[in-house]
Order: C-alpha cells, then structure tokens, then sequence
C-alpha cells in the first residue's frame, strides 16, 4: 500500500471523521443552554432533524457498503443531532415543531422500509444502490439549506448571517470525505461532498464580498419616492451549528 493510499484511505475519513463529529457537536452547548433557560433565543432548531436524518441514512450506507469508515464517523453526530433535535423541538415555535415532525415523520418511514428491504429483499449491492442514492439526495438538500442565506446576504449586502468559521470547517471536512471517495472509488461519497464543497466556496467568498456590517453600520429605512417608508431587510446573528441555523423559520 503506497503512502497516498494509506493518507487519502485511512488518515482522510479518521480526520474527516474527527472534523465532523466537532461540526455536529458544536451546537449541543449552546442547546443545553436553551434548554437551561427554558428559551431557545436566536438558535434555528430546523437543521438539527435535518442533520439528524442525513446522519442516520449514512450510518445505514454505511452497513449496507460495510464501509466502517462512514459508520464510525456518523455515530457520534447522530448521537449529539439526536439530542439537539429533541431539546430545541420542545422549546420552538408551533411553525417549526410542525416542520421539524413533518420532516421526521416523512423521513422515519422511508428509512425503516429501506433498512427491511436492504435486509430480506435486495442483494449488498443493490442496498448500497439505495442507500447511496437516499444518502446523497439528503446530503444535498443538508448542504444547499443556506442557499436562502446566499440570497439575503446578496440582497443586504452583508454577510452577517453566515458564520465564517462553520463555513471554513465545512469546506474542509467536504475536501477530506472527497478524497475518501476517491480512494474508495465510491461516488455516493465524492459527489455529495464535492457539490457541498462548492456550496462552502461559495458562502466564504460572499463574506469576502460583502462583509460583516455592525447593526449601527446598516442603512436606516428611508422615504421613498411616493412617501412610504421602505422596509430593510436586516439579517440576524450567526450561530455555531453545522449549517446555517439562523432564527428565521422561513428560511429553510
């Protein structure tokens, strides 16, 4: 086994593996401190169940490919998006509990029917089809959720919605899993990860375009033309999750 093997086929996904379960971690303070004040304040809990099912569908991938790899890495974020889910679920408004069990309930089944098909009626290979194709189709939507940030930051001209930080580490754990995949010559792996790559290049260098305002930076309402007050729209505070999670229900 050369050196690039041993560094893109174990040292890559124990790294990504390590990177990944921080990203899904980081959130679980700042949810323990909601849960303390009995108030979730600015914290978004909607991409948590999001996270929770992209989780669960990549420790079944990882069954059914019987790719230790990507079982072992998704243990410990399922384990902490389990719990952020649960908690923020209790303390958000009805809007978002009625999206977050919309999103469960719809996802629940379709995960336990593939698992028994994967189980008694399909071959290995035929599992690892399903459960790539589920897995990617989850991965997409889990990465392009900010693509509603992308707009208001363009829209404002201030990038004061998107943490830098969780956007960096995104990109690098993306670059990490890609040169997993192609080690493993696995394109439910490479592909997924590539199109979030791109989506992380993209949220970095909007907060390179347009940076972060303070709120007394920010432009006040003005008159218009006709004497109607023209409304801003001002973005919110960032926040430490694994994507996006801004306090605005409309935005995923």
């Amino acid at each position: 086994m050369s050196a690039k093997d041993i560094i893109m086929g174990q040292v890559f996904p124990i790294v990504g593996g390590i990177l990944s379960t921080i990203m899904y971690c980081s959130p679980v303070k700042a949810t323990y401190t909601a849960r303390k004040n009995n108030a979730l304040g600015d914290l978004n809990p909607f991409p948590f169940a999001v996270a929770l099912v992209c989780t669960a569908s990549w420790v079944a991938y990882g069954f059914a490919s019987r790719d230790y790899n990507m079982f072992l890495a998704n243990i410990p974020g399922f384990t902490a998006t389990l719990y952020t889910t649960v908690t923020s679920h209790a303390l958000a408004t009805r809007k978002t509990q009625n999206l977050m069990m919309t999103m469960l309930l719809v996802s629940a089944p379709i995960i336990l029917v593939m698992g028994v098909l994967s189980a008694f009626v399909a071959s290995g290979n035929q599992a690892q089809l399903m459960w790539g194709f589920t897995c990617n189709a989850i991965t997409i939507a889990y990465y392009g959720a900010p693509l509603s940030t992308m707009m208001q930051v363009i829209r404002s001209r201030n990038s004061s919605t998107i943490y830098l930080p969780m956007c960096i580490a995104n990109l690098v754990n993306t670059l990490l899993w890609i040169g997993y995949g192609f080690a493993v010559l696995d394109p439910f792996i490479y592909v997924p990860n590539g199109l979030g790559g791109l989506f992380a290049i993209v949220l970095c260098a909007l907060c390179l375009i347009y940076p972060n305002k303070k709120p007394e930076e920010q432009e006040l309402p003005q008159k218009g033309a006709s004497g109607d007050h023209v409304e801003l729209d001002v973005p919110i505070s960032p926040k430490t999750a694994p994507t996006s999670t801004k306090d605005a229900d409309s935005q995923l």
